[in-house]
């Protein structure tokens, strides 16, 4: 009889004297190796034990949320933190273990068992106060009158029965009422692997493989035989003071190597095969286990996206499921999510990109970014920003009607207006050009001037200025264009060019260190100001 059949039949047990079908069920039947195989037996495999580790840890320490549907479309969301569920769910789910304690307990018996049960416990009124893992090997599922209830076996001998409203059922691939065990359907697999191991401990307990002999021409005594393995144990052996030197031999000895058989480099192959058999069990990728054979600098990268979503992500959604079911069925107005982002924690370069990138299309704003890494909120931060030069689909831009003068009417503000908050913007983007022309033309001096020489830098550097400062000016460029007079202002290009023109022919101009140093002072104080109000194209004097 198979050990689901014994269980259905209603064979009861205690721990004190267990039955043979919940022996069998901890330490397992024997495997075509020769070895016992269960969901604790396994645990001995280190590829299987990281592996149960890697993806429940991973999925118990991933922040567990209670979230309010908002708005007529449903798809805003806020945290729940007065839902009574909240500080369930997120923080203590019984005076005994946390949340994360909870979750890495019941993804690693379903890893093992195939499948984890909690008991939830209401209040009269409803409401969650309570989650009570409980092991598997104590719980068989019951389906009579076309409803399911879960029978749990106390170490007294009794039974409890629950339905399937009070409890969580987190269970792998298998029928609609019970997963399968891992363990039990690849018992041969693992069963290998634990054959391996146990053979590779039985050899070093033997001591280390013998790597050569002494052969001698005659036929010594038994005691000059003692003596010669003595001496050379006191010598060669661990501690030895010629340990790692050479050996004289007398008397016509000779020594012969012997070299590792084929037979035994395939045993360390299979080793490396089962930690890589292991691990298509659970679709982790090896790495996430130590594993680095295949691994290199530029895939690590992406194993480690392909981890989150299939190894980790089916366990959440499982979960998530269930909470919807179980606990907030009367109320969907309320849901349970992880927050799979806080993954992403311990890469800053990629958190960096994936925040600044979201906060420019306006979907962030500060204080949501600030929330994510856990600093507080700051005023004002509540506000979306996107860029100037971009609009809404459903909103192209049209012509501005213009007056009987020919001029733009502007409904927020007139062009004097948007001048005034315009100049600043270039000014600030001027100013870093006319930074790093200083900066790179004072440089040039060296320590004797040579004006040809000079001027020969000067030139290679409004070469690179040229393509700065038109990359840096597009944006705010072509919003102001569109709020200017249609035809009163030039276009980028010609700005460019005007500003590298004129600044050539003001270098041009000087003579000797003295006179380029002063006007190179003169442009660091400046310039920049004196060129933002020259190249709007809502202000009076725009060229």
């Amino acid at each position: 009889m198979g050990l689901l059949a014994k269980i259905l039949a209603a064979e009861t047990t205690t721990f004190r004297e267990p039955a043979s079908w919940f022996y069998d069920s901890l330490a397992g039947g024997a495997s075509s190796a020769g070895e016992r195989v269960g969901p604790v037996a396994a645990l001995g495999l280190p590829a299987y034990w990281a592996c149960l580790k890697v993806v429940s840890e991973d999925c118990g320490k991933l922040p567990l949320m209670v979230y309010e549907r908002q708005g007529t479309d449903r798809r805003s969301k806020r945290v729940a933190y007065d839902h009574p569920a909240y500080s369930v769910l997120h923080l203590s789910p019984n005076p005994f273990c946390g949340s994360m304690t909870l979750r890495e307990t019941m993804v690693s018996w379903a890893l093992g068992w195939g499948n984890a049960i909690a008991e939830l416990q209401f209040t009269g009124g409803g409401d969650l106060v309570g989650i009570w893992p409980i092991h598997p090997a104590r719980v068989t599922p019951e389906v009579k009158n076309n409803r399911l209830r879960y029978v749990v076996h106390r170490e007294d001998g009794g039974q409890d029965r629950l339905t399937t409203e009070q409890v969580i059922h987190l269970r792998g691939p298998g029928d609609t009422l019970w997963g399968y065990s891992v363990v039990q359907l690849l018992r041969d697999s693992i069963g290998v692997g634990l054959a391996g191991q146990r053979l590779a401990g039985a050899w070093f307990s033997q001591g280390a493989p013998i790597t050569g002999v002494l052969e001698h021409p005659g036929n010594p005594e038994d005691t000059t035989v003692e003596k010669l393995r003595a001496s050379m144990k006191a010598r060669f052996g661990p501690g030895g003071a010629d340990r790692g030197g050479f050996i004289i031999l007398r008397e016509g000895m000779t020594y012969k190597p012997l070299h590792i058989a084929p037979e035994d480099l395939q045993f360390i192959e299979s080793r490396n095969f089962t930690v890589e058999e292991i691990c298509r069990l659970f679709r982790v990728s090896p790495h996430k286990i130590q594993h680095l054979v295949h691994a290199t600098f530029s895939n690590v990268s992406h194993l480690g996206i392909e981890h989150g979503g299939d190894a980790i992500m089916p366990w959440l959604k499982r979960f998530e499921e269930e909470l919807a079911r179980k606990v907030f069925v009367d109320d969907a107005q309320f849901f349970a999510e992880h927050n799979m982002a806080a993954l992403m924690r311990a890469d800053h370069t990629a958190r960096a990109e994936f925040y600044s990138k979201l906060f420019g299309i306006g979907v962030l704003s500060p204080n949501m970014v600030l929330q994510e890494e856990n600093f507080n909120p700051v005023d004002g931060g509540d506000e979306h920003f996107i860029p100037a030069n971009m609009v809404p689909l459903r909103n192209p831009v049209q012509p501005q009607p213009a007056s009987s003068a020919g001029v733009v009417v502007d409904d927020l503000a007139s062009e004097d207006e948007t001048a005034k908050h315009f100049t600043p913007v270039l000014a600030g983007i001027i100013g870093r050009t006319v930074a790093k022309e200083c900066k790179a033309l004072g440089r040039s001096f060296g320590a004797d001037y040579n004006r040809r020489a000079f001027l020969a830098k000067a030139e290679n550097l409004y070469r690179e200025i040229r393509d700065d400062l038109r990359e840096s000016l597009g944006p705010s460029w072509t919003y102001m264009q569109r709020a200017s007079t249609p035809g009163a202002a030039i276009t980028l290009a010609q700005a460019v060019e005007q500003y590298i023109s004129e600044s050539w022919s003001e270098l041009v101009e000087t003579d000797g260190k003295e006179n380029a140093a002063a006007r190179i002072a003169e442009w660091q104080t400046s310039k920049a100001d004196r060129w933002a109000q020259r190249l709007n194209p809502l202000a009076e004097v725009a060229i």
